[in-house]
């Protein structure tokens, strides 16, 4: 098991480097963005994520929005910040965002809240981000909170980049993973989560730099074979 350290090793992570770069600043070129959709009031988020073609942006204003999302192909969803733009769960059971497959997905200024059906097997889980497969997700500015299972739960393969967020009040873990999952976490915050902060088990790994765990409701790291 590979356990939380003090500085990043992002050789051994090449996807992650080039995130880390341009989240940074310090990628010299990007491409241009290829096109750019706006969530209507009243128009269902999740028609529009499968409207979009792949490497597009979705844009969601700011208020309260109720649904479960389901996503499997790369694209950005960005809200107006984690104060202004709201994502809870419409329905019990399925966790706020579903990411699967191989889609690369972004998750940029929001806040998740309030997954529901407390579900915490490793096929479902009431989570507020479910990453699974070979799913490569960068949540940006993301706060996760108040979900009846963990906030954030990667199985499989599946890679993930938390940068700029925080993971608090959540009913079991903040981040609970499991198979191969991998997690690289910069400037956040998991605290407050009724169970625990961390779980990893077989081969998952967590990475992190200024990663904060704290006043968690049992262990800040639970580790199993």
């Amino acid at each position: 098991m590979r356990l939380l350290g003090a500085r990043l090793p992002l050789q051994a992570l090449p996807w992650l480097l080039g995130l880390v770069l341009a989240l940074s600043g310090c990628q010299p070129s990007a491409p241009p963005n290829p096109g750019v959709r706006r969530v209507l009031p009243g128009q269902s988020i999740q028609a529009v994520l499968d409207q979009a073609h792949p490497g597009e942006t979705v844009l969601l204003p700011r208020g309260t929005w109720a649904e479960n999302l389901r996503i499997e192909k790369s694209l950005t969803l960005r809200g107006e910040g984690p104060e202004a733009t709201v994502l809870s769960a419409a329905q019990p059971g399925p966790p706020v965002i579903w990411v699967g497959g191989e889609a690369e997905v972004r998750l940029e200024g929001l806040t998740l809240r309030a997954g529901r059906g407390g579900y915490v097997s490793p096929l479902l889980s009431s989570a507020g981000v479910f990453a699974q497969d070979k799913a490569r997700v960068v949540l940006q500015g993301v706060k996760i909170q108040a979900h009846a299972a963990s906030g954030v739960f990667a199985r499989d393969e599946a890679q993930l980049l938390l940068v700029d967020g925080e993971i608090s009040g959540n009913a079991r873990y903040g981040l609970e993973l499991i198979g191969r999952a991998r997690v690289v976490a910069q400037s956040t915050r998991i605290v407050q989560n009724k169970t625990g902060g961390v779980w990893l088990a077989e081969e998952a790994r967590l990475e992190g730099e200024a990663l904060e765990v704290r006043e968690n409701g049992g262990m800040g790291l639970w580790v199993r074979d």
